[in-house]
């Protein structure tokens, strides 16, 4: 069977006649984008790019990628498929879709840290608990361990800064894990396996991330 190199997506507003739509001949929702004929059709990372472990660090389709520049060949797949916006990546920036909130420290879903944090405009390259999200200079450890000379500006319960978070209840931390252990390693990842779907095309079995 013929290798379907050309990338494409189930696109439910794909209709006959449509550009790309129709790509393997049998359904009309399934369509090219991203390259050759259809750059000018936007690829969503999030069905194109596959990920053994779905990152934490944000991604996109960017057809303007090579080999060698930083962040593209994110999936080690496709050399489109880039990271963005954070750290090591901070100087490659998001489309919208897909760009953490730019006032708000960020954290991955059921991962913020036992840490206090809190949103310091002042804060610079270099200075003690800036990048608490690795996502943002602004966002900043305060109150315990090597942090600890950092006064926090929230009092227990009542945060008063944008993008600020206090220090729970360490009894509701995640079984195994302690506030020691998050000072010793404050950038643990957490992750979803992909749940994939099969398009087929001819006699050729290729795999899409729903």
């Amino acid at each position: 069977a013929e290798e379907v190199t050309t990338p494409h997506f189930w696109d439910p507003s794909c209709t006959n006649g449509t550009h790309g739509c129709l790509a393997d001949g049998i359904h009309a929702e399934c369509r090219y984008c991203g390259a050759g004929d259809y750059v000018d059709i936007e690829c969503p990372a999030s069905k194109i790019c596959k990920f053994a472990l779905e990152p934490t660090v944000p991604y996109f389709w960017d057809p303007t990628c090579a080999m060698g520049k930083l962040g593209c060949n994110a999936d080690g797949l496709h050399v489109q498929c880039r990271y963005c916006m954070q750290r090591p990546f901070e100087s490659v920036s998001c489309p919208e879709a897909v760009a953490p909130r730019k006032d708000i420290c960020t954290f991955p879903k059921r991962g913020e840290p036992l840490i206090p944090y809190y949103w310091e405009p002042e804060c610079t390259e270099g200075m003690l608990g800036c990048w608490a999200d690795a996502i943002h200079p602004q966002c900043r450890f305060c109150g315990v361990g090597v942090f600890a000379n950092i006064t926090c500006p929230s009092t227990p319960g009542q945060p008063d800064a944008p993008g600020g978070g206090v220090l729970p209840d360490p009894a509701e931390a995640a079984p195994g894990r302690s506030l020691g252990a998050e000072l010793e390693d404050i950038d643990v990842a957490r992750s979803t396996p992909l749940r994939p779907c099969m398009l087929v095309f001819g006699a050729a079995i290729v795999l899409a991330k729903l």
